[in-house]
C-alpha cells in the first residue's frame, strides 16, 4: 500500500489494521504527525477504532496530550451513543416482534455485532428492511414513539423519523441504487429471504434482533460502498464494516451462491478492486475474502484515492450555492463528472445510468425556468444527492 500514500497515512492505516483485528501489525514512524492522524481518523469516522489500535500497539507515551485525550473522549463517546442506539433498536424491535411483523436490520449495529468490541465501531442511523405490506404498519408503530417525521418518499418506500435523539429509517426496498441490474438481484434475494425466513439473530439488550442473510448483507454493503462513493462520498467506516463482515461471517456464507450472485449483479471487476483494498490496506485475510486476486496494488490505491477525492469534493460543492439557472447547472455538472471519474474506471454499466438519470431531466427544468412552470424550482434534492 505504499504507493502514492503518505507518512502519515501509513502510520494511520497501521493503528487502523491494528484496532480492527486486535494485532500489532508493522510500526509507526520515528515521528509520527499525531495532530493529522486524529484529523484523518475524524475524517473517516473511525476515531475509536484507531483509539484500539493505539491500546494494541502498547503506545503510552509521544501523543500529545490534547490529541491524547481527544481519542480517549472520543471513544467514550462513541460508546455511550452505542449504549443508546441500542436501547431504541431494542423498543423498536421488540414493538414489529410483538405485532408479528418480520424485520431485519441493516448495516448499523447489526454490523457492529462482528467488532471484536461492538462499542467502539462509531454508530449511526437504525434502519430497517421491511416487506412492501408492512411499510404503513410499521411507519404507524414507530409514530406511536415520536411526533417527528424527517422524511417519506412513497415511491421508494423510504420513511425516516427521529425517536429519542436517534434517526430511524424503514425501507420497504432492499436497494443499493448503483446500478439497476444489482438492485434487481437485492430485490429477489429480498423478497427470498422474507418468505423463506433466512434470518440470523443476535441478541441487544435482551431484544433477539433479526438481520439478513449473509449473501444478502455481503451484497448490499459493497452496492451501498459503491452507490455512496459516487454520489456524496463515503468514510472508511463503511469498508471497515464490509472487511470485519467478511472476516466473522466466512463460515456462514455460502461462497459458491455468493459468487454467482456477484457475476449476475455484473459487479464481478468491482468486487476485485475493493477486495484489495480490503486485503492490502485494511489487513483482511485473503481466505476470507471471495474473487481476491494479489498483483494489483493499483486497484487498492485507486479506491483510496477516490475516497479521498469524492469527500474533498463534496466538502467543496457545500460552500457555495450558485442563483443563476445555468451557472448552477455547469457548477453541478462539474461536480457530477468528478465525482463519477471514478464510476467510469468501474462501472460502465453504473456510469451510462448515471449519466441518463442526471441529463434527462434538463429539458423539463430548463422549460420550467423559461415559461415560468411549477414555480420554476430546481429539483434541489438531485443537488443534494450528487
Amino acid at each position: 500500500m505504499k504507493n502514492n500514500t503518505t507518512i502519515v497515512e501509513e502510520d494511520f492505516f497501521t493503528l487502523l489494521r491494528a484496532g480492527l483485528w486486535e494485532k500489532k501489525n508493522g510500526k509507526l514512524s520515528e515521528h509520527p504527525d499525531w495532530k493529522k492522524i486524529y484529523k484523518l481518523s475524524d475524517d473517516q469516522k473511525v476515531q475509536g477504532i484507531v483509539a484500539e489500535g493505539i491500546t494494541v500497539m502498547g503506545i503510552t507515551s509521544g501523543i500529545p496530550d490534547k490529541i491524547f485525550k481527544k481519542f480517549i473522549t472520543d471513544r467514550g463517546y462513541i460508546v455511550m451513543v452505542n449504549m443508546r442506539v441500542n436501547a431504541v433498536q431494542a423498543k423498536l424491535c421488540q414493538a414489529l416482534n410483538t405485532n408479528g411483523i418480520p424485520y431485519a436490520i441493516l448495516k448499523g449495529q447489526a454490523l457492529a455485532q462482528n467488532y471484536i468490541k461492538p462499542e467502539i465501531r462509531r454508530s449511526g442511523d437504525i434502519d430497517f428492511l421491511i416487506r412492501e405490506e408492512d411499510f404503513d404498519k410499521t411507519n404507524r408503530i414507530f409514530s406511536a414513539f415520536t411526533q417527528e417525521t424527517e422524511y417519506h418518499n412513497e415511491d421508494d418506500l423510504h420513511h425516516t423519523l427521529f425517536i429519542d435523539n436517534v434517526w430511524v429509517e424503514n425501507h420497504a426496498m432492499g436497494k443499493s441504487y448503483f446500478t439497476r441490474k444489482l438492485d434487481r438481484i437485492l430485490e429477489e434475494e429480498k423478497r427470498r429471504m422474507f418468505a423463506e425466513s433466512t434470518f440470523g439473530h443476535y441478541d441487544s439488550d435482551g431484544c433477539q434482533i433479526s438481520i439478513p442473510s449473509p449473501e444478502y448483507t455481503a451484497l448490499f454493503l459493497l452496492g451501498h460502498i459503491l452507490r455512496h462513493l459516487t454520489t456524496e462520498g463515503i468514510s472508511l467506516k463503511q469498508l471497515c464494516d464490509w472487511a470485519r463482515f467478511l472476516h466473522d461471517q466466512h463460515d456462514a456464507i455460502d461462497r459458491s451462491r455468493l459468487v454467482q450472485l456477484i457475476k449476475d449483479a455484473g459487479i464481478a471487476d468491482v468486487w476485485r478492486k475493493f477486495a484489495v483494498f480490503a486485503v492490502e490496506w485494511l489487513g483482511l485475510e485473503p481466505n476470507d475474502l471471495l474473487m481476491y486476486e494479489s498483483g494489483h496494488s493499483e486497484y487498492g490505491n485507486k479506491v483510496w484515492k477516490s475516497i479521498k477525492g469524492t469527500r474533498e469534493i463534496r466538502n467543496e460543492s457545500e460552500k457555495k450555492h450558485i442563483s443563476n439557472f445555468w451557472l448552477h447547472y455547469l457548477k453541478d455538472y462539474k461536480i457530477f463528472f468528478s465525482k463519477n471519474n471514478f464510476l467510469w474506471k468501474i462501472s460502465k454499466r453504473a456510469f451510462a445510468e448515471r449519466i441518463w438519470d442526471k441529463f434527462a431531466p434538463l429539458p423539463i427544468e430548463f422549460s420550467r425556468k423559461l415559461f415560468g412552470l411549477g414555480g420554476a424550482k430546481f429539483n434541489t434534492h438531485r443537488f443534494k444527492d450528487m
